[in-house]
């Protein structure tokens, strides 16, 4: 225009260049045809042609949905057959574009997850999991690229999509998304893999980066390690055994026997977790000590199976009045999701609620007040100021502010 070139527009824009949620963005989002694997091409396919076959029987009926003039005109500019009735070409054009969004859903869709009240040993205590209620396709959440590290969190209200920062994003920043595998999660090896499967891309993001150029084994690896039985250093893995680096203790152990080991850990929790579920906190107690004292032999103190282990115990003490047990075994927990997640995590807001909701109900006012805030700031960074868990917490802390011992 004006002998000026035009930059031309993303795909999905509107009149005005503007990409907003709206069905042409979502129609343009990347569907990668070429990456899904022939078997999951041919079961889309079959998918779509069965539900195509099934509207055709019916074709004459008032259910089926019918074009504009103008829209059966531009699809027949785009390729569609002289000699199709109105009804042959309705069909082709919804199911070639019931086909798109099949693909579209593998590398676009978003989970949509709601935080549900587990019980926490009893009615007042509660355990909050997050759970995926649906999938849909939010066209500007796509926009957002992945890091194993993300700087924002995506948090839903009904039909809608929140995208908050979860960190400080300086002007200029990339916004970034975590698409599922974290750095505290799982190793560069199982990120990549699970990214190129699901989304087509190699991850490049500065956490993945820094791992691969620095030839280290990771965050994850470190903190989920196994240690020396003698020395309680860090053991270092071949492809067959854990050597201990202290020269003068010597330990040398097969993988195969420490993964046995923890996996019959494992299995004792899964049991100490149904004594529990089953009204039997003793008994879950009894075993899970049991476990604790077997797993900090052999395990670093920040791994994963340790933290739970904590968690668990917190639980079964909540489950009979032993608030301050409860409480001590919150905090090693916390300590073990802080090592993996960050103390601003979303991981570590949920656990600070627990431990808020366990000293409240022992009493421990002044600790409850100490807590409840950090809590509270986390969960409003990542869900907002309205979210049910953050008014618990305010009630709470309003609660012991007008107590005249608080």
């Amino acid at each position: 225009q004006n002998g000026q070139q035009q930059d031309i527009p993303i795909l999905g824009c509107d009149v005005t260049g503007s990409y907003h949620s709206s069905y042409l963005a979502i129609y343009h989002l990347l569907t990668h045809t070429e990456k899904h694997l022939p078997e999951h091409r041919f079961l889309c396919g079959l998918t779509v042609a069965s539900i195509c076959k099934q509207l055709q029987r019916v074709q004459q009926g008032p259910s089926i949905p019918t074009l504009s003039t103008a829209d059966k005109d531009c699809s027949a500019n785009k390729g569609g057959d002289k000699g199709e009735t109105d009804g042959s070409l309705d069909l082709k054009i919804m199911g070639t574009t019931v086909l798109r969004h099949l693909f579209q859903l593998h590398c676009n869709a978003q989970a949509i997850t709601a935080i549900r009240d587990t019980d926490f040993g009893c009615s007042i205590v509660e355990s909050n999991q997050q759970i995926r209620v649906a999938t849909a396709l939010f066209p500007v959440v796509s926009l957002l690229n992945h890091s194993c590290e993300q700087n924002t969190t995506v948090s839903f209200r009904g039909r809608t999509a929140t995208v908050r920062a979860s960190q400080p994003v300086r002007k200029g920043e990339e916004i970034l998304h975590c698409y599922g595998p974290h750095t505290g999660q799982m190793s560069l090896k199982e990120r990549r893999q699970v990214l190129n499967t699901q989304y087509f891309f190699e991850c490049r993001c500065p956490a993945c980066v820094k791992e691969e150029e620095l030839e280290t084994v990771g965050p994850l690896a470190q903190l989920d390690s196994f240690c020396c039985v003698k020395c309680k250093l860090l053991l270092q893995e071949t492809k067959e055994l854990c050597v201990c680096p202290n020269s003068s203790c010597g330990c040398v152990i097969p993988k195969t026997k420490l993964h046995l080991e923890l996996q019959e850990i494992k299995m004792q929790i899964r049991t100490a977790l149904r004594f529990t579920e089953d009204g039997n906190p003793d008994q879950a107690i009894q075993l899970l000590l049991r476990c604790l004292q077997k797993s900090v032999g052999f395990l670093s103190a920040t791994h994963k199976v340790i933290g739970e282990i904590h968690d668990k115990l917190a639980q079964a003490y909540a489950n009979i009045g032993d608030w301050k047990s409860s409480a001590a075994h919150l905090r090693s927990s916390i300590q073990v999701v802080e090592a993996h997640y960050g103390s601003c995590s979303i991981q570590c807001g949920h656990e600070l609620l627990k431990l808020s909701q366990v000293l409240f109900n022992g009493f421990a006012m002044s600790e409850a007040l100490d807590v409840i805030p950090k809590a509270e700031a986390i969960l409003i960074t990542h869900y907002g100021s309205e979210n049910d868990m953050v008014q618990e917490l305010q009630e709470m802390e309003a609660c012991l502010r007008g107590m005249p011992f608080a």
